[in-house]
């Protein structure tokens, strides 16, 4: 998520993304967010995305239909 694209309602539209991919069968979503883009991670966090593993320029985060991580 771009620091641009805060209080947009970009938010809003992935809780009807993760319910289109619940209902297609979809059971894991992944985001790989800058590693400086603290905003775009917290906002992941606070949706239900954990945090799986690190790049050298990317936090990876995943919300598991099931709390698994991927």
């Amino acid at each position: 998520m771009s620091p641009d694209a805060a209080r947009l309602g970009v938010g809003r539209r992935l809780n009807f993304t993760r319910q289109a991919a619940i209902d297609t069968g979809v059971t894991k979503i992944e985001a790989f967010i800058g590693l400086d883009n603290a905003a775009a991670q917290a906002f992941y966090e606070s949706v239900g995305f954990r945090t799986y593993r690190q790049t050298h320029s990317a936090v990876c985060k995943c919300w598991s239909l099931d709390g698994d991580p991927p």
